[in-house]
């Protein structure tokens, strides 16, 4: 009998990683944070 494996637990509408090209980072963030209520972070390798 073998050993049922777990598969990752996808959680749906839900986006965790997009990239979005911006010559203003700053005020694309406040932008996104303003209309989606998205919390933008950014990362020390600038992504």
């Amino acid at each position: 009998m073998s050993t049922p494996t777990s598969s990752p637990d996808y959680r749906t509408g839900k986006i965790c990683y997009i990239e979005i090209p911006a010559t203003d980072v700053t005020a694309s963030a406040q932008f996104y944070h303003r209309v989606f209520g998205w919390d933008i972070r950014q990362h020390d390798d600038g992504s």
